[in-house]
């Protein structure tokens, strides 16, 4: 792989893993405006299913602090190749959230 192709990966992987500060901008607005002074995109402003991965849930009837954009990766279903394209998410600060409580076994 020759430089600018490594440079052009690199950008594309920042971009698909949120490392990009594009957004941060909105992020940032939104929370003032609703309120939220200590809002940090990527650590405690997360989408719903991000939300759902570190085990937290929105809570029922919480808005979007705002839509940003954001690249997934999803399988075209003619060719079956990978591509990767824009999606627009809502974002919700943690304090919009709760955590899930552990599912327990029945025994």
């Amino acid at each position: 792989m020759s430089r600018a192709e490594q440079i052009a990966a690199d950008a594309l992987h920042r971009a698909e893993t949120g490392q990009i500060n594009a957004n941060d901008v909105l992020i940032l607005e939104a929370a003032a405006r609703k309120g939220i002074p200590d809002a940090i995109p990527r650590e405690n402003v997360l989408s719903y299913q991000a939300w759902r991965g570190k085990g937290r849930q929105v809570r029922k009837g919480q808005k979007a602090l705002c839509s940003v954009r954001t690249f997934i990766k999803i399988r075209d279903k003619k060719t079956g190749q990978t591509k990767t394209v824009p999606r627009m998410v809502a974002v919700f600060h943690i304090t919009q959230t709760d955590r899930i409580a552990a599912q327990r076994c029945a025994g």
